[in-house]
């Protein structure tokens, strides 16, 4: 049986939004938890457009935000994006 969405495309794109903002939260977590808790050399966190799916222009600047407040001092976090809506 195949699941039909019939709420309307705005709930649609906001269940993308939030679902981007969590998949970031994910990657900083774990970005975190590495730094803190290993001694292996990692690779640089490169994070691309993190304007995805249509976030709202509060959100993509708190997400920007939290990405720079955020990247840990030993390490290199890459952030392509074409502006950094502040």
């Amino acid at each position: 049986m195949v699941a039909v969405d019939h709420r309307g495309a705005q709930a649609r794109a906001t269940d993308r939004a939030a679902k981007s903002r969590a998949v970031l939260a994910y990657h900083l977590a774990f970005m975190k938890t590495v730094f803190q808790f290993s001694s292996a050399l990692t690779a640089p966190m490169v994070i691309d457009s993190p304007n995805q799916q249509d976030q709202d222009a509060t959100n993509v600047a708190a997400m920007i935000a939290l990405i720079l407040s955020t990247r840990p001092n030993s390490g290199q976090t890459i952030l392509g994006t074409l502006r950094l809506h502040d």
